[in-house]
């Protein structure tokens, strides 16, 4: 039992205002109506964080809500409506603008389970339609955003719903536990995570960085016949191959006296990045990193980043455009803006 999923109107632009459920939809309308973008290509990767994004803002939008712990602002559907679905899925289905979930009352005596929910035939029928929106979005988009890749919707879906359901089934009171006792608990936990998987986000940037620089620094020294060199690195790229993202070491944010660039300490402590050291890692490995890191410096003319097109020209240090052919030049798009650099100080630092 799904219910009947309406393409016809779903790129229509609801009401801003609009508070009322609607098979029309804000994320479709918007991404139906972005303009070609004749020329460019997207990765995979690129294409799959394109396709999360999407789920996340349709599931967002058809819960009405702005972050996962919103879901506790919104209830379950009525009884009456869920029992009006049950007899006209086509009718009194779930929509895709501002609905809800279904919170079935326990069969088991206990507490709601994330599994209990999710065999709801509301909540099956919420699923399938977000996903089948998203399917419709990524094949009518013009952007082209979306590539040619195909993505698993229903899956995905499926993940966050069950997400959801766990979320809201942890909140239920435990024995002996008061109902602000347990949002409390709930709480930390969701910050929790969040932060875990900030670290784990972070681990894995140190690690794909380094993994890449070694493996470009093995092929030029290999280029420039640097047999030492050539071994040294290769030993860095098998040393973060064993390590894996886990091996690498986390960072947390401090306060601490430091030295200025002018050789004075700070009167007030400032925000700084401290590594924590893995207690199990040999400790050979942090300067060994150091000197991976140290090497997107070192090596400039081959880690280099582009500027971003747009920018004025005083924004770029003197000499930058000496030697560089015309059609260098043209390719940053220059902004017509003269914009004057000013050296000044504010709140006892000095910006040159």
């Amino acid at each position: 039992m799904t219910g009947t999923y309406r393409n016809e109107v779903l790129g229509q632009s609801p009401d801003e205002d609009a508070d009322s459920e609607s098979d029309s939809t804000r994320v479709a309308f918007n991404y139906l109506n972005k303009p070609p973008e004749p020329g460019r290509s997207y990765d995979d990767a690129t294409v799959r964080k394109n396709c999360n994004l999407l789920g996340r803002t349709i599931h967002f939008e058809t819960l009405k809500i702005t972050s996962f712990l919103d879901i506790f602002t919104r209830g379950s559907v009525s009884d009456e409506r869920l029992s009006a679905f049950l007899e006209d899925p086509d009718t009194h289905g779930p929509k895709l603008h501002s609905s809800y979930l279904h919170l079935p009352h326990p069969t088991t005596g206990s507490a709601l389970t994330p599994t209990e929910a999710m065999k709801s035939d509301w909540n099956q029928a919420l699923q399938y339609n977000m996903a089948k929106s998203a399917e419709y979005i990524v094949e009518k988009c013009p952007s082209g955003e979306f590539g040619d890749a195909e993505f698993d919707f229903q899956a995905m879906f499926k993940d966050r719903m069950f997400y959801i359901f766990r979320t809201i089934c942890k909140a239920y009171p435990q024995e002996g536990e008061s109902l602000e006792e347990a949002g409390a608990r709930v709480l930390v936990e969701y910050f929790k995570d969040k932060a875990s998987k900030k670290e784990r986000t972070h681990r894995a940037a140190k690690h794909r960085v380094r993994s890449e620089v070694a493996g470009l620094m093995v092929g030029i020294c290999r280029t420039r016949g640097d047999k030492s060199g050539e071994k040294f690195w290769a030993y860095v790229l098998r040393s973060l191959g064993f390590l894996g993202e886990n091996g690498m070491s986390d960072e947390e944010d401090q306060h601490r006296v430091i030295t200025l660039p002018n050789g004075r300490r700070s009167l007030t402590p400032r925000p700084v990045k401290v590594v924590l050291e893995l207690k199990w890692r040999h400790p050979s490995f942090v300067q060994l990193f150091k000197r991976v890191d140290e090497t997107r410096t070192i090596e400039d003319h081959i880690f280099r980043r582009d500027p971003p097109p747009g920018l004025p020209r005083s924004f770029f240090v003197i000499g930058y455009f000496d030697n560089m052919p015309d059609y260098k030049v043209a390719r940053l798009k220059l902004s017509e803006e003269d914009v004057v650099l000013y050296n000044f100080s504010y709140n006892g630092r000095t910006y040159i």
